[in-house]
């Protein structure tokens, strides 16, 4: 077998390799990817080596060389995927999903590997065919950091570096939850938050730029440093959005809980029952008349000035500067990275950034959830399978192209009238519908959160130990002790509300 040494540089031969199986069924071109990348892809040194070579064991020297280079040029080269050239081949989910994800105008690297590995499952084990686009890296890093290099280009690499990575976040983010939460689905709405979170801590300014910094090529690839990064933050990620939320005096205006849409219908993946119904408003009785005037109440109750201060700066979309909420003891303390003006952007951004959701991006996510739906009623229709089960749907799609791009392939070869293109067609329509209920999910999720007070809409203890020029675990302690006490402070406003009434009666 193939074995591909990393080395920040090239790859090289392991002197104990056996080469015979790929070489055989590259030469014998006797399947359609075999056949592609004999004719298409592999150096004309290698097809030459490969039309000379008897399999007799002799001339392997010169030929493995010209092989493995050949693949190297493969993998580092555009995407090799053609539906009609893998339609034997069966692809793992993750490369599945990464097929989805990647740009077949952009950097495939990764995506080439995998798809060499379904490919090649014997001949180049997955275990074994180490393929990491050193050079690649490493020429992109240096270009990061090069003085003269524009935003614009910074931006395309971190872009780039991102969407190398994201399929690696998103499987940790899962498995990190499941040890949590058994039930959850790759479709949880967390899990792409989540990964947003991962996203602004390594892979946006200036992050991403203090990474690439203290990265050294002594020991460890970059790719090696960034997943060392990756599990850190995901576990971080997953303690941020797996707690309990925080009981936050904002809560108080909007006491409705969210609405169970269950249905009690078992759900199959891309054909759910009808359940995102537009929520209900909150009634709002019994809300104070001001959230503002709420939050004043609740931190002037708060009598320490270092437990007030964590709680102004982590509610950064609620506690607005322009009404004197912050105090001039936390302006002080944080006045060497972020002024009044500054605090006062952010909140303002995090208010626009509401707006926008509930105004505009969640309407439009419903209309084109509605319209994908209506679309897989009427191709199941069409299909003539209305009445059946959500399992017996569920096993008929197991035999259809996974992907959007591959049942759209299949469909321009099929006849017109053909129950073929009317499987195609509906399976489309269900991916698209269940990409449609998926973003609306992540946006509701988005709204949800701010009621709860949790993150995007706050400041990590991380930020807020930034801002004030203190450790973290300082901070989760004063943080711990403002709740309480705000907590302890509700239950008994709450109580003498209760009596004022009964007394009043």
């Amino acid at each position: 077998m193939v074995r591909l040494n990393r080395t920040p540089t090239t790859f090289s031969l392991d002197p104990l390799m056996d080469v015979v199986p790929i070489a055989r069924k590259l030469q014998s071109r006797g399947d359609a990817v075999s056949a592609y990348l004999h004719n298409k892809r592999l150096l004309p040194t290698t097809q030459v080596a490969l039309s000379k070579w008897r399999d007799t064991g002799s001339g392997l020297g010169a030929l493995s060389v010209s092989l493995v280079n050949a693949l190297n040029e493969v993998i580092c080269g555009p995407c090799i995927h053609q539906p009609s050239i893998f339609r034997d081949v069966a692809l793992r989910p993750e490369t599945r999903r990464l097929l989805e994800r990647t740009d077949p105008q952009g950097p495939c690297d990764r995506l080439n590997r995998l798809l060499l590995e379904d490919a090649y499952p014997t001949e180049l084990p997955r275990e074994q065919l180490e393929v990491v686009t050193y050079v690649r890296d490493y020429e992109r890093l240096r270009e990061y950091l090069h003085p003269e290099v524009g935003d614009e280009r910074r931006n395309e690499i971190r872009g780039a570096f991102w969407e190398q990575y994201r399929g690696a976040v998103a499987d940790k983010l899962l498995a990190m939850f499941r040890n949590r939460f058994p039930d959850v689905s790759p479709d949880d709405p967390r899990i792409e938050v989540a990964a947003g979170w991962v996203q602004d801590r390594l892979f946006v300014e200036p992050r991403f730029g203090e990474t690439v910094k203290k990265y050294t090529t002594e020991g460890k690839t970059f790719a090696g440093f960034i997943e060392y990064l990756l599990i850190g933050r995901c576990c971080d990620a997953v303690d941020e959005f797996a707690s309990e939320p925080e009981i936050c005096p904002i809560e108080v205006v909007s006491t409705s809980s969210r609405p169970s849409h269950n249905t009690g219908e078992a759900e199959v993946e891309g054909v759910e029952p009808e359940d995102l119904q537009a929520e209900p408003e909150s009634s709002g009785e019994d809300a104070p008349e001001s959230a503002a005037e709420l939050l004043r109440l609740c931190l002037s109750n708060l009598r320490y000035p270092e437990e007030r201060a964590v709680v102004e700066l982590r509610y950064r979309a609620y506690v607005n500067p322009s009404l004197g909420l912050i105090s001039e003891w936390t302006l002080d303390r944080v006045a060497h990275s972020a002024s009044r003006a500054q605090l006062q952007e952010q909140y303002d951004a995090d208010q626009q950034a509401l707006r926008t959701l509930q105004e505009q991006e969640i309407p439009i996510l419903e209309t084109e959830r509605q319209q994908a739906y209506a679309c897989r009623e009427a191709k199941q229709d069409a299909l003539g399978i209305q009445g059946w089960s959500c399992r017996r749907i569920s096993r008929l799609r197991e035999f259809l192209p996974a992907t959007i791009q591959e049942a759209e392939a299949e469909l321009e070869n099929a006849a017109t009238t053909s129950k073929r293109r009317q499987e195609l067609e509906f399976q489309i329509a269900c991916i698209r519908y269940q990409k449609a209920r998926n973003r609306l999910q992540v946006a509701r999720e988005q709204l949800e959160r701010y009621k709860q007070a949790r993150f995007p809409w706050v400041r990590t203890q991380e930020e807020i130990a930034s801002l004030l020029r203190m450790d973290q675990v300082t901070v989760s302690n004063r943080l711990k002790k403002a709740l309480t006490a705000m907590r302890a402070w509700r239950v008994v406003e709450t109580y003498r509300q209760a009596q004022n009434r009964l007394s009043g009666e």
